[in-house]
């Protein structure tokens, strides 16, 4: 078992560094919580999307045909941190 504190380092260097990150624990534990401290923290934005709840075209874009064929045109993101909750529960494709 490894301390909050060398959690929080990891998480923030992943993030930093643009490299996706899982975080894997009973429910309840604080996952959601301690992603949103560390934006918080640096001050950008957390956005959290819940796989349960939402379809693939809020996290993949909505399909627009085009004449090069079907392209997902994505929704703009705000630079910060994407946190996905519940994503075992999400839609399977």
């Amino acid at each position: 078992m490894t301390d909050l504190a060398t959690t929080v380092t990891v998480i923030d260097a992943c993030g930093r560094a643009r490299v996706p990150t899982l975080l894997s624990s009973d429910p309840g534990v604080g996952k959601s919580s301690l992603v949103r401290g560390i934006a918080a923290s640096e001050g950008v934005t957390c956005e959290t999307v819940l796989g349960s709840l939402r379809e693939p075209a809020d996290v993949g874009g909505i399909p627009v045909v085009t004449a090069e064929g079907v392209v997902l045109d994505p929704r703009p993101t705000p630079s910060g941190w994407l946190l996905l909750g519940r994503a075992t529960c999400s839609w399977t494709s």
